[in-house]
C-alpha cells in the first residue's frame, strides 16, 4: 500500500510544468488568469470544466509552462533588419 507522503510525491512528481489555466470571469470582458494550482493535465481540465459550469466562466483554456527549459523569444521578433 502507497503512503499518503508517497503519493503527494508522486502527485507533484514534476514540479517543473506548471498548468495555468486562463478564461473570461463572469460579468467581464477580458481574459484572466483564473487557477495556477493544478498539478496535471487532467486535474486542469477538471477544474477548467468546474470553473465553466459552477462560476460561469467562458472561453477557458489551458497552457502548459514547461519551467525546466528557456522560453524561446526569437519567433516574437521580426528577423528582417530595419533601415
Amino acid at each position: 500500500m502507497i503512503s499518503f507522503i508517497n503519493w503527494i510525491e508522486n502527485k507533484n512528481s514534476d514540479k517543473n510544468i506548471e498548468y495555468v489555466i486562463w478564461g473570461v470571469p463572469p460579468n467581464e470582458e477580458h481574459e484572466n488568469v483564473l487557477h495556477t494550482k493544478s498539478a496535471s493535465m487532467e486535474e486542469a481540465k477538471k477544474i477548467a470544466e468546474i470553473l465553466e459550469k459552477k462560476h460561469g466562466c467562458t472561453k477557458t483554456r489551458i497552457q502548459v509552462l514547461v519551467l525546466s527549459s528557456k522560453p524561446d523569444f526569437t519567433k516574437i521578433f521580426n528577423k528582417k533588419k530595419r533601415n
